[in-house]
């Protein structure tokens, strides 16, 4: 009796071990499968283009595929910056203002919570770089010209193809492109608080 009582138990675990390993996993399970992380290198494995600290517990660094990673002072963190576009540049006044561009006319700002995505009243096109002083005072430029954000709305400023771009305060700011009239020196322009002037042009 005892025996016979062994033998089924035996089975029923035999039957269990089969069905487990033959049976397709629920649709959840192979859903979470399918999900692939970075392993190495870690945090991501994205090219990084550009970089902006404020102290050593508030930096952030974005990059291709929209790549976008904070340093909290211990650890890199991986955010998430809701784009595929390729991220050129980043600039932060404080924790809660913040701002990453790129291609495409790719706009993030960073409230201190999360990213998201703003527009602007004409296209940007692929957008190199960007200076922020204050909420109401910043400039982002690329292919298709300099933009600037009066704490409200995105506006075009200058069309001309920029490739850097600075500024100290609302009446003095500067950018470096490709001269229209020379296109293989660098033209300078400056913005005087009311409009961009070229100053000079370097020969190659």
């Amino acid at each position: 009796m005892q025996r016979n009582t062994l033998l089924a138990l035996f089975s029923v675990l035999l039957v269990a071990i089969l069905l487990a390993q033959f049976n397709p996993s629920p649709p959840i399970a192979q859903a979470a499968a399918r999900q692939w992380q970075w392993q190495n290198p870690l945090p991501q494995g994205n090219n990084l283009n550009s970089v902006y600290a404020l102290d050593e517990t508030h930096v952030w660094a974005v990059g291709d595929n929209g790549a976008l990673v904070h340093r909290d002072g211990s650890q890199w963190i991986v955010e998430d910056s809701h784009v595929a576009a390729n991220l050129r540049s980043v600039s932060a006044l404080d924790s809660q203002h913040v701002w990453a561009v790129g291609q495409n006319g790719c706009l993030l700002f960073y409230d201190g919570t999360s990213w998201q995505t703003i527009s602007s009243d004409s296209s940007p096109g692929d957008i190199r770089a960007m200076a922020a002083l204050d909420s109401r005072h910043v400039w982002a430029a690329g292919a298709e010209g300099i933009y600037f954000f009066d704490g409200s709305t995105w506006v075009k400023q200058a069309s001309m193809s920029v490739h850097a771009l600075a500024a100290v305060d609302p009446s003095h700011a500067w950018c470096i492109c490709r001269s229209t009239d020379r296109p293989n020196d660098d033209a300078f322009w400056a913005w005087d608080g009311h409009q961009w002037a070229l100053t000079f042009i370097s020969a190659d």
